[in-house]
């Protein structure tokens, strides 16, 4: 008779399991429809360098300039490879967040973490949007959790040196996925320290070791400095309590897209009657949330930088043991449902579009590569689509993410008399620029402000140029308009020329510069600021 029982409580909890495993899977499907056009500006940046790398020249932003401006070296790897292959870059890179995705659903099905903290977290806006957002967060959450789970194997059994093989693997591709990844990998590996007798244990610490210390060996050797130029632009040199300002408004003005999941994750973690045991679990939420603060949060839609640390949140709380208590148990099932409810709500009421910069940005760069010679040099601050489109002109990127002088530079406050609230250059990552630099390069093309270009200033660069003298005298405006096609009109019509639905492009052009000459055939001349009454 118990026997019996027991069958029957089995087959309920697996028709349970299964069906909330369903739940997530559908709730996720709806969440990538909603989002499915969406793919980041950045992630372009990430695609030029592999292309450039497959064609030849290395990994490089321009021929000869070796600059480290792309922030995961793991992702860029695959996107090479899957280039290599005859897939396009951009298409690789929604196949491999694809991909990573159903991988971390196998991985929390395989560990027997609860599901409905999978139903919670693939419902949290961000983790679809960034599933298609060509960057490597989807990725980075799923090496984290495979970490996790290989470490509480450790902990629990012994670990065969194959078991090593594949958490070093892990860790290894964590600590190349994010700039905070050594720390996060250090972390996990700090949590697997009671199993250190383990084989295992030894063989995991020395892949983690060889590999990062490898690759900071060719950082050092290839690039000339210890850490990528992007993170450098992002974080060194800012104040650290403008950092944390800045970093709290993020997460506080990002929160009700993650905080139901958080709020199940921290319910089953009340109701666990093993409460300590997920603790070292959670080791690795200390770099996690540290890298937000010391970077000052992130301008990207989807609250990209915590969608690792929620996931690391949720996964520990569904290891841990259940309640044994069915009201509890119903509860966490109730809130889960909830959560869920309520962040696929949020993407429905407020569907991803394509990233306006990456959709003019993709535009501009086909109208400049069809008009003007290979070699022409282009300073943008758009640096990921406008390049990518534009693979034979040469680009100075004015924000710095790929350019180690403006990278190196302190943060160049606006004066007083410019600065605005609602400014671009309070944004991480806008908040360097060099104008007197910028000139001294003689680029042939300046576009002040976004993708397609503007008359007046965005950035700190942008305002340095307009108050130089020399810019003045060497540089005139042009305006021309571009065709834009049918199906991409939505994504940029708050761009478009109201009278004839073109996209006006704007380019301040050097006067003696070849590309004025071809500018002059297909453009016309704008009144400059200076020159306004």
């Amino acid at each position: 008779m118990e026997a019996a029982v027991a069958r029957s409580t089995d087959r309920r909890a697996d028709w349970g399991t299964w069906l909330a495993l369903a739940m997530a899977a559908l709730g996720f499907a709806y969440a990538l429809y909603v989002h499915r056009h969406f793919i980041h500006d950045d992630a372009f940046i990430c695609f030029r360098y592999a292309e450039r790398l497959l064609d030849g020249k290395g990994l490089t932003w321009n021929d000869g300039e070796r600059v480290e401006g792309f922030s995961s070296p793991a992702w860029l790897a695959q996107i090479a490879v899957l280039a290599r292959l005859g897939i396009a870059a951009p298409l690789a890179a929604l196949g491999l967040g694809l991909a990573y995705a159903l991988a971390l659903m196998v991985l929390w099905r395989r560990a027997r973490a609860a599901p409905i903290g999978l139903l919670a977290l693939l419902t949290v806006p961000g983790f679809a949007m960034w599933t298609w957002g060509g960057l490597e967060t989807i990725s980075a959450c799923f090496w984290l959790l495979a970490g996790v789970h290989l470490v509480r194997g450790m902990r629990s059994r012994a670990l065969s040196r194959n078991g090593g093989l594949l958490l070093g693997g892990a860790l290894a591709a964590l600590a190349q996925s994010r700039p905070e990844g050594i720390a996060v990998a250090a972390a996990l590996l700090a949590a697997a320290w009671p199993s250190r007798r383990q084989s295992g244990f030894a063989v995991a610490a020395v892949i983690l070791g060889a590999v990062f210390a490898s690759y900071e060996v060719f950082r050092l050797a290839y690039f000339g400095d210890f850490i990528a130029n992007g993170a450098r632009a992002k974080t060194l040199g800012l104040p650290v309590w403008e950092r944390v300002q800045n970093a709290t408004i993020y997460v506080a003005g990002t929160a009700r897209q993650w905080l139901g999941c958080v709020l199940v994750s921290l319910w089953l973690l009340a109701t666990t009657p093993g409460r300590r045991s997920p603790g070292w679990l959670l080791l690795p939420l200390a770099p996690l949330v540290l890298a937000i603060f010391v970077g000052g949060g992130d301008h990207m839609a989807g609250a990209r930088l915590l969608l690792a640390p929620v996931a690391l949140l949720c996964f520990a709380a569904c290891l841990a043991p259940p309640s044994p208590r069915p009201v509890a148990r119903h509860a966490a099932v109730g809130l889960a449902i909830a959560a869920a409810l309520w962040q696929l709500r949020l993407s429905a009421r407020n569907p991803a579009p394509r990233d306006p910069a990456a959709a003019v940005g993709e535009i501009v760069g086909h109208a400049l590569a069809g008009v003007f010679p290979r070699g022409t040099w282009v300073a943008s601050a758009t640096a990921g689509s406008v390049p990518y489109f534009a693979p034979s002109l040469s680009f100075i990127d004015t924000l710095g993410l790929n350019d180690r002088h403006i990278a190196h530079r302190a943060p160049t406050p606006l004066p007083a008399v410019l600065h605005r609230p609602d400014s671009w250059t309070d944004v991480p990552g806008h908040q360097r620029g060099d104008g007197t630099y910028v000139l001294s390069r003689r680029p042939d093309i300046i576009l002040l402000g976004g993708a397609n270009g503007t008359l007046a200033p965005w950035f700190a660069t942008d305002y340095q140029l307009l108050l130089a003298e020399d810019f003045r005298a060497q540089y005139a405006p042009w305006g021309f308009s571009v065709e834009v096609p049918e199906n991409d009109r939505r994504w940029v019509e708050d761009e478009l020329d109201a009278d004839s639905g073109r996209l006006p492009v704007t380019l301040y052009v050097r006067r003696d510069s070849p590309a004025r000459v071809v500018v002059a055939a297909s453009a016309s001349p704008v009144r400059p600021l200076w020159d306004s009454p």
